[in-house]
């Protein structure tokens, strides 16, 4: 492992933390209808809301709900996705499968990132925060790949 590569497994872990919302069954379609998402059942917005509704629930943590979207894609593709953005060369603790979910990306501040600081750091971190949503609406994992490095 080089040295960016355990700060980025404490990322990972800190942002699963932070996003976590209990364990689900696999109720996404399986298969993704080319150009259309009417038939999934979890919306966009509803999946970038899993996202924002605990940062902003954990002040002094912010992001900028403008920058928010999601991509509808596969879990195997949003893994793969996390893993070229953030540079993250580990194993994930589960193997992604074909089902459908959600990619969320927006920008963050983090000055407490797992929400358990009693004196939140002086200068925030900021970032780009990659989150995979499940079609029953759990954030599963996810990444932050910050603008700088500490």
């Amino acid at each position: 492992m080089t040295g960016k590569a355990p700060a980025m497994v404490l990322t990972l872990l800190a942002t699963f933390l932070l996003l976590s919302v209990g364990c689900g069954g696999e109720t996404a379609q399986e298969n993704l209808t080319p150009g259309g998402t009417e038939d999934v059942p979890l919306s966009k917005e509803a999946a970038i809301e899993v996202v924002l509704a605990p940062i902003a629930a954990n002040p002094p943590n912010k992001a900028d709900p403008s920058t928010a979207k999601a991509d509808l894609m596969t879990e195997r593709e949003a893994y793969e996705t996390i893993r070229l953005r953030s540079g993250f060369e580990g194993r994930s603790a589960r193997t992604p499968t074909d089902r459908l979910v959600w990619l969320v990306e927006v920008r963050v501040e983090f000055a407490d990132p797992r929400g358990q600081r009693l004196t939140p750091r002086p200068t925030p971190r900021a970032g780009t925060l990659l989150t995979i949503v499940t079609m029953d609406g759990l954030a599963m994992s996810g990444a932050t790949v910050y603008d700088s490095p500490r």
